[in-house]
């Protein structure tokens, strides 16, 4: 199974950037939830006996916020503006001002996808391209030639987001289907004086995003039940996106393979022995983890606990086939190093959720 696959039933399209498949989710899809891997990490014998818990960043699902705070733009887009039936849906008739975001999420202007524009999309390939000009209206006619949303309306919710100093802002096209809701996420910021796209990304029942207040992505998907894929990506301090954290998890049965798609033998070897002979091996969780074009290879516990003689065990069959686990500190240090690099350390553990607000077109 390659890496940063989704695996689900249905037609298969070619994953941007990459040239993998990916699928389409059906309705009768199963959402395998990952599991969270727990405990004390191995390489080079640094590791005890006691149980710890893995702890990962608590982020917020886009959509699931207060939806009734203060709107983006508290003189243009105002609380007074919202509907009767609350303030979570604004109707843009009503409104005023010439703010650059607030003209372009009321149709009115439109937005460029930046230099260094980051597409994360799967499902719509390059359906925005760095140095064009987008309404809303563009991006739904994008989507409405895509058979899967053609004849649907979307809802569009709005976030603003604040990261380096500067206010950005975050745009979801909701596509609620009979048998799946599809999400498309647009980052945009007007720093530069001009209102920009700087990163898209899809989402849906087996590829979850999550955004924060300062616009961090959280992307996770699943493979299967024992292999799992997520993602880290943060905007530098010219707002380019990059990625913090690329993390393939498997368990015994799965594969890695290497930037190239090609089986990372001695790894796979090693998780395929330790399994086979020793049933606390078959139950452990191994990670490879690239930050900033360094790769990182550890094992949890996936059960909860691992004993010092199953990490001496594991090492053991790795070394007896030339690989070296580097370890979970290794990893954990590489990555806060380069969080410090961009100058998002404190963004990315922000547990802070967008203020999202639904208009009506």
């Amino acid at each position: 199974m390659k890496k940063n696959v989704i695996v689900v039933l249905s037609v298969m399209i070619l994953c941007a950037g990459c040239g993998q498949k990916v699928t389409r989710p059906e309705a009768d899809s199963i959402i395998e939830k990952q599991d969270t891997a727990t405990d004390i990490q191995s390489s080079d014998g640094q590791s005890d006996d006691t149980e710890r818990s893995n702890e990962t960043p608590v982020v917020i699902v886009a959509g699931e916020g207060d939806n009734t705070d203060t709107p983006v733009m508290e003189e243009d887009i105002t609380e007074a503006n919202a509907k009767e039936e609350g303030d979570d849906s604004l109707n843009i008739d009503d409104m005023s001002g010439r703010d650059l975001f607030a003209d372009f999420i009321m149709g009115k202007d439109s937005a460029v996808a930046a230099s260094g524009f980051r597409s994360e999309m799967r499902m719509t390939e390059g359906g925005v391209q760095e140095g064009k000009t987008y309404t809303v209206n563009d991006l739904k006619d994008i989507f409405a030639k895509d058979e899967t949303f053609a004849g649907t309306d979307p809802k569009i919710s709005y976030a603003p987001l604040s990261c380096h100093g500067e206010l950005m802002y975050a745009m979801e096209l909701i596509y609620e289907l009979d048998y799946e809701t599809f999400s498309e996420y647009f980052i945009l910021s007007d720093h530069t004086g001009e209102l920009e796209f700087k990163f898209a990304i899809d989402g849906w029942s087996r590829r979850g995003i999550t955004i924060n207040d300062a616009g961090i992505v959280f992307d996770s998907g699943s493979n299967g039940a024992g292999s799992h894929a997520s993602s880290i990506y943060a905007p530098d301090k010219n707002f380019t996106y990059e990625t913090v954290s690329d993390v393939e998890e498997q368990y015994y049965g799965y594969s890695f393979y290497d930037a190239n798609d090609n089986p990372i033998d001695a790894l796979n070897e090693t998780i395929q022995e330790a399994g086979e002979e020793n049933s606390y091996a078959m139950d452990v969780a191994f990670y490879h983890e690239i930050i900033n074009g360094k790769s990182y290879f550890y094992y949890l516990g996936g059960s909860g606990k691992i004993t010092q003689s199953t990490v001496d065990y594991i090492d053991g069959i790795a070394k007896k086939h030339g690989f070296k686990f580097d370890g979970k500190a290794a990893a954990d240090e590489a990555r806060s190093l380069y969080e410090k690099e961009l100058d998002v350390e404190a963004a990315c553990n922000s547990q802070e959720e967008p203020h999202w607000k639904t208009i009506n077109h």
